[in-house]
């Protein structure tokens, strides 16, 4: 099995390695640095682990998992902002870390590698629907983006979005690509882990009923039967769990839907945050005002959110051209059919558009986990409009193209190893959500994870 999976890898490092080198040669230095720059976005995911944020949900998550994982009825929720609970899925995939130690930081290292490795993916999926440039350009901004970063590396249900979201999107692609009954029930699997990943992705049920309307893939009434009882299937846990949940109920959730109404003070907070996370904007959250003015001072970090700005700027204007480039695609494929890369953008701006407006008309305020399943969504857009763009330039503008990608990319990891700096050498001046690093608490949080063990034998 080693020598297979090694003889798998191999050839593709050999292949990536022969690319930049052929970049090398004809002088093109835009390819090699930004496949030096994604390098650098794996790097700052998994290193500087014992500083990582732990709070009260990273503890209860551990110790829900450690002795009765599959025991629903010793799960306890944590607070959610709707009347139902998250699903016990992310209890089920500690199961297996956990099983093998307690230590907060090797299991929080474990997260960040599945999440490394749905960046591989995700520069697979992208280069099969896209093109090569777009692809690199996309997982570049994406590896190292700063709340991307922040939640790949937590004990925290969000963390698992981005994997389970990737594995959904690659079934999506090969279903819509050519239909087989055997990927049906591959995507219902994959489809289920993300809508379970966490309590938001239920939601996103809605846009892929509407892919699939638009799609009309050629499923028989019995494949429908079948898919439908597996996906029925996969949800049982949840649902029995759901109903056994003290504060689910008709009166919860009516009480909510009562309360629903379209506020433009939320929206316009629930757009600026969905903006912020797709860069380093909005850290104020983590380190607080004077945290993060501190943090901007002391490493003489003024001018990123500049930079952070411009990017948003440019990226708003990439959706823009998507949505109107898919107005006319849908129109213009309606006869012979929708290509996979025109159904899967589908899916992410229909998601990318009701997200917000379904936690505005709930009266919820989206904060930064909120967005983590939409998160992917600027580098795409960014990444298809900057290849289509550079193809047109003159060499002087191409060039300049190319420089603004590269310094938005070494900006979000210089912001990144500054942000680990300073959460190593000035902790005390936190004052957000971020709270005390964890390696300034070890010794606390080892004694409670060592009492919950005791108490829950």
């Amino acid at each position: 099995m080693r020598h297979s999976v090694c003889g798998t890898l191999h050839p593709r490092m050999q292949s990536i390695a022969s690319q930049i080198r052929k970049y090398i040669t004809k002088g093109d230095w835009f390819v090699p640095s930004l496949w030096f720059l994604l390098f650098m976005g794996v790097i700052v995911r998994i290193i500087k682990m014992p500083f990582m944020e732990f709070k009260g949900d990273e503890f209860h998550f551990l110790t829900q998992s450690f002795l009765h994982p599959f025991a629903l009825s010793q799960i306890h929720d944590v607070r959610s902002a709707f009347p139902i609970p998250h699903p016990p899925s992310f209890a089920y995939f500690l199961a297996f870390p956990v099983s093998l130690t307690v230590d907060p930081v090797a299991i929080t290292a474990f997260i960040a590698w599945i999440n490394s490795i749905a960046l591989w993916l995700f520069y697979g999926f992208c280069r099969r629907l896209f093109a090569k440039e777009a692809a690199l350009i996309s997982t570049a901004l994406l590896a190292s983006m700063p709340w991307a970063v922040i939640f790949s590396r937590k004990i925290w249900n969000p963390d698992l979005v981005f994997p389970c979201q990737i594995v959904f999107l690659i079934a999506l692609e090969h279903l819509v690509r050519a239909y087989k009954p055997w990927k049906l029930y591959v995507f219902v699997v994959a489809l289920v882990l993300f809508l379970q990943a966490h309590l938001l992705s239920l939601f996103s049920i809605i846009p892929v009923a509407a892919v699939f309307y638009i799609a009309k893939l050629p499923i028989q009434k019995r494949e429908k039967i079948r898919a439908s009882a597996l996906f029925f299937a996969l949800f049982l846990p949840y649902i029995s769990y759901m109903f056994g949940f003290e504060g689910t109920g008709a009166s919860s959730i009516g009480k909510t839907l009562s309360e629903s109404g379209v506020s433009g003070d939320i929206m316009l907070h629930n757009l600026q945050w969905w903006m912020q996370t797709s860069t380093g904007l909005g850290f104020e959250y983590l380190l607080g005002d004077s945290g993060y003015a501190s943090f901007l001072e002391l490493y003489h970090l003024t001018w990123v959110p500049y930079v952070f700005t411009v990017y948003i700027a440019a990226a708003l204007c990439a959706l823009a051209w998507i949505l109107s480039k898919m107005l006319s695609d849908i129109l213009w494929f309606k006869k012979e059919g929708y290509p996979p890369f025109l159904l899967v953008l589908l899916f992410l701006v229909l998601w990318s558009v009701l997200l917000p407006i379904l936690l505005t008309t709930a009266h919820k305020i989206g904060y930064p986990h909120y967005w983590v399943s939409i998160i992917i969504v600027f580098p795409i857009c960014f990444g298809m409009m900057a290849h289509t763009v550079l193809r047109v330039l003159s060499p002087l503008w191409k060039n300049i193209v190319r420089s603004f990608i590269v310094l938005v990319v070494a900006t979000q990891v210089i912001f990144m190893l500054s942000f680990y700096a300073f959460l190593e050498h000035h902790h005390e001046k936190i004052t957000g959500d971020y709270g005390v690093p964890y390696h300034f608490e070890k010794e606390n949080w080892e004694a409670a994870i060592e009492n919950a063990a005791i108490n829950m034998q």
